[in-house]
């Protein structure tokens, strides 16, 4: 019977290294992202800024798109400063 009881917690064990390997690799992914993402809507909003308005709704959308995936990773207040700048800019709809 202790054959059996080392046996499961030898597994349990490996299993545990495993998991908390995968759970890190997971989270330098997420931070990863979160940097690939902050970098885009970073340089969409600084473009878009120093044009001093958006060309349409569409390009609003994008960056939203941008935001919200960068937001619920975690991003932190830089990208949501940025992007409520850009949010306030004219939208120059075509006509």
């Amino acid at each position: 019977m202790t054959l059996v009881f080392s046996a499961v917690g030898a597994a349990l064990g490996i299993a545990y290294k495993r998991l908390s390997k995968r759970m890190e690799q997971q989270e330098h992914l997420k931070d990863g992202m979160v940097t690939v993402l902050h970098h885009m809507l970073y340089d969409t909003c600084k473009h878009h800024l120093r044009k001093g308005f958006l060309d349409d709704m569409d390009e609003l959308k994008e960056i939203e798109y941008i935001y919200n995936a960068y937001h619920s990773l975690g991003g932190n207040g830089t990208g949501t400063e940025i992007y409520n700048r850009v949010k306030k800019l004219e939208i120059k709809e075509e006509k």
